[in-house]
């Protein structure tokens, strides 16, 4: 017979961490925002500068992006691992009842 063991303490511990990443990238990706959109067109607008922005201004707006969809996927995992350990307790205690009253 397999045996599913989980450390319910543990993984809700480990949630706020999920919480507190999703908010340092928040925190980085406004900076990020905030340096781009300050030095944005300061490349000039001839053929050189032309040719960076072509360049430069997709991949940061693609790594903001990026950012925003991690923050984004970490408090959904942050939001899932509460349920599932929630959830889990409540089986675990509905059953260990069930079992004591001898069903």
């Amino acid at each position: 017979m397999s045996e599913l063991g989980v450390d319910v303490a543990a993984m809700k511990s480990a949630a706020p961490a999920f919480e507190a990443v999703s908010a340092d990238l928040d925190e980085a990706r406004s900076a990020l925002e905030t340096a781009a959109g300050a030095e944005e067109g300061c490349w000039g607008a001839d053929q050189f500068g032309t040719a960076f922005s072509d360049a430069y201004v997709p991949g940061a707006s693609s790594a903001v992006g990026g950012m925003t969809l991690v923050a984004g996927a970490l408090r959904e995992l942050t939001a899932a691992l509460i349920e599932i350990t929630d959830r889990f307790e409540a089986i675990d205690t509905s059953l260990a009842d069930d079992l004591a009253g001898g069903l």
